[in-house]
């Protein structure tokens, strides 16, 4: 327990920066990452310990020389239109619980509250809990066990807009 209170007090020392200086200056920043941001911006603000490759045509590999953090989606202007961060990015432990990791990013970025959500994943034919919410910036967030990375936790970050279009 004293290393999850060790990881909440230096998450909290981390926590959630704003962006002023862009078009989007209210949407919530991940470690200075933030939706809508442009290739060059969120170049710049990336946290150097990660390296950061394009890999396809719209999506960027975020890497730390040994895992996979996150995948960043943009669109033909190359601005983020989606985020998926695993429990890597925000280094943190990979034995972190889903609800650990629930709680920190409800306790450290713009959101209210999460609510439970069970999905039926077709990969394992299991329902799986997932945790579901919008911040008051605008944006649609879903964290759950990401099966790519060993059910360790991952949040997928969405504009509210996009978010409705499909499910998650």
């Amino acid at each position: 327990m004293q290393g999850i209170l060790f990881l909440r007090c230096s998450f909290l020392i981390i926590g959630c920066i704003f962006v002023s200086d862009s078009a989007f200056a209210y949407q919530t920043s991940f470690r200075g990452i933030s939706l809508h941001q442009s290739a060059i911006e969120f170049k710049k603000n990336m946290p150097t310990k990660f390296n950061l490759k394009h890999t396809a045509l719209d999506t960027y590999l975020i890497d730390d020389g040994d895992f996979n953090c996150g995948t960043l989606t943009v669109d033909t202007d190359l601005a983020i239109t989606s985020m998926d961060l695993s429990y890597c990015f925000f280094e943190l432990d990979p034995s972190i619980s889903l609800e650990d990791f629930t709680q920190l990013i409800v306790n450290n970025y713009n959101i209210g509250s999460m609510k439970g959500v069970v999905e039926h994943n077709p990969f394992t034919q299991q329902d799986e809990l997932s945790y579901q919410a919008e911040t008051s910036s605008g944006e649609a967030l879903r964290i759950y066990k990401n099966l790519g990375m060993l059910l360790t936790p991952s949040i997928e970050i969405k504009d509210v807009k996009d978010a409705a279009k499909g499910k998650f």
